[in-house]
């Protein structure tokens, strides 16, 4: 009896063991082998809810899938049935994708022994689709303009490219993004490999303006408003004359200089164009003149008289000179400098002097009579001349 029961545990042994086997083997659906061949996606970039999901190779359709789902483990994914392409891949193409989103996806083959599944993949959607750039700004210049353009990262993607004026105000870079960017304009281009913070200016160039805007697909049409840089000072000269003698001399020239040792007043410099600011180049030797008619001592009229510059000064009294150029007819020339007082010139702004100039017939006597500030609105509406 005893031998009749172990020869029944010896049988019920084995039965588990070949079921556990069998369990284990290659058959078992836990452990059916994963597809070898790489899984892709081909983003749309004029369609950001159009992805094309591929398995290389050829399989019958009938058996083939795509699991696709926006979350890595595959939660609420659903099954899309598989075809071919031109290029003999196994894909399917989806339409319906929202924008920006990260999708991950399988592929998979129903085989006689079981579903097979490929490794998962996945693709983030574009934000924007591709989108062709323009960027307008509200006043007319046929000259030339430059453009810096930098990412939603603020990584430069074009250094100082040119552009022309469309239609005097309408500017096409020519750039296709998917992505919100900041464009730096400026004009007049000046051809280079220099930085946005670091854009050469100068007086010889004429006015000089900048802008900052950001463009955002899918209608990337922003207009932005130029800032120039440009300051004037006005000097308002009159004539008294201190005798009754009548003089036959004038003013043919006045000019602004800098004093023995002094770079408060600059011809060139740069600008920062995320920002407007403008940095000097020191130069002892610049100075700024202006085209002007001659202004007879005898004239009972007050005569404006502007200078206009881009690089601002800052200076101590002294430190900048007014020099008021007198000559008689034989065209022989004196010169009557006068300091002005401490000052700051900056863009946008109108520096007024009125000085008088006191004359008898063989002295002359430069006075400042008043000095005030007031904003110059003409400094980006207009070409300016500016001689250097």
């Amino acid at each position: 009896m005893k031998q009749k029961r172990y020869k029944l545990f010896a049988l019920l042994f084995s039965m588990t063991v070949v079921i556990m086997s069998c369990q284990s083997g290659d058959y078992s659906y836990n452990n059916i082998p994963q597809l070898t061949g790489n899984v892709d996606a081909k983003l749309n970039v004029d369609d950001v809810s159009n992805v094309i999901l591929l398995y290389e190779g050829l399989y019958d359709p009938a058996s083939c899938y795509f699991l696709i789902s926006e979350s890595s483990d595959m939660t609420n994914a659903r099954k899309i049935p598989a075809g071919y392409n031109a290029n003999n891949a196994t894909c399917v193409e989806l339409k319906d994708l929202k924008a920006a989103t990260t999708y991950y996806f399988t592929f998979h083959n129903f085989l006689d022994h079981g579903d097979v599944g490929s490794q998962t993949g996945e693709f983030t959607t574009y934000r924007y689709p591709m989108t062709a750039v323009g960027v307008k700004v509200n006043k007319s210049n046929i000259r030339n303009a430059g453009f810096y353009i930098f990412d939603e990262s603020d990584k430069l993607v074009s250094n100082n490219l040119m552009v022309e004026s469309q239609d005097g105000e309408l500017y096409m870079p020519g750039v296709k993004t998917m992505f919100e960017m900041t464009f730096y304009l400026y004009r007049p281009y000046q051809k280079g490999n220099f930085s946005y913070e670091k854009v050469p200016i100068s007086n010889a160039l004429g006015n000089f303006e900048y802008a900052k805007t950001t463009v955002t697909p899918p209608n990337p049409v922003p207009s932005c408003d130029m800032t120039s840089v440009a300051y004037n000072v006005v000097v308002n000269v009159t004539v008294k004359p201190r005798d009754e003698q009548i003089s036959v001399k004038q003013i043919t020239g006045l000019e602004l200089t800098n004093r023995a040792g002094s770079t408060a007043i600059s011809n060139n410099g740069t600008c920062n164009l995320s920002t407007g600011e403008v940095t000097p180049i020191p130069s002892e030797k610049d100075y700024l003149t202006t085209k002007m008619e001659p202004i007879p001592l005898n004239s009972t009229v007050e005569t404006p008289v502007n200078f206009y510059s881009l690089i601002p000064a800052k200076f101590e009294e002294g430190e900048v000179l007014l020099n008021v150029q007198i000559s008689d007819k034989n065209n022989l020339v004196v010169d009557t400098p006068i300091a002005l007082p401490a000052s700051e010139w900056k863009g946008g702004n109108s520096y007024v002097y009125n000085i008088t100039v006191y004359y008898t017939r063989h002295s002359y006597e430069v006075v400042i009579s008043d000095v005030y500030v007031q904003p110059w609105k003409n400094g980006g509406e207009e070409k300016i001349e500016i001689d250097d």
